[in-house]
Formats: C-alpha cells, structure tokens, sequence
C-alpha cells in the first residue's frame, strides 16, 4: 500500500479551510495537496486509479489558484469524489 497520508492530511486541510469559508487558507492547503499527490506512485495504480489520481491533481490545483471560495467547493466536490477512490485504491 502506498503512503497516501500526507495527501488525506492536506486534503481535510482544504475541507477544513472551506468549512470555516477561509478562501486563503483553502488555497495554501490545496498546494500542499498538491505537491503530497504528486509523490503518489502513479505506476503501481490501475488506469482508473491513476485517473482518479490525474483528477485529483487537477482540482487540487484549481483550488489552489483560485480565491473564489464558492468555486473552491465546486472543485472540492470533484476532488473528494477523486480522493476517494485514490484512498480505496491505496488502502
């Protein structure tokens, strides 16, 4: 199993940023994100656990780039339904 901790960290980071409607702290936690996602060893995942994981990156990305705190959660939708599947797969 790989070490996903460091992204499901980050990642309740952003939830709990958006939950206090902390559009800048939700943007500094998505970077971190981010760059915990890359470290995600892409080549021991199947094509649908590595979109999941292609998806994730993305709208973590976009949270990250964004000060717009209802789009955020937009983006944070998309992205829990990805860190979801990403957390089963790396289980």
């Amino acid at each position: 199993a790989q070490n996903t901790a460091p992204a499901l960290s980050a990642y309740l980071g952003v939830k709990d940023a958006l939950v206090a409607t902390d559009a800048a702290k939700a943007k500094t936690q998505a970077a971190a994100l981010t760059t915990a996602l890359t470290k995600v060893d892409a080549a021991k995942l199947s094509a649908n656990d590595k979109k999941a994981l292609a998806m994730a990156r993305m709208h973590a990305a976009a949270i990250s780039k964004s000060t717009d705190v209802d789009q955020q959660r937009e983006d944070f939708e998309m992205l829990s339904s990805s860190m979801i599947a990403l957390t089963k797969a790396t289980k």
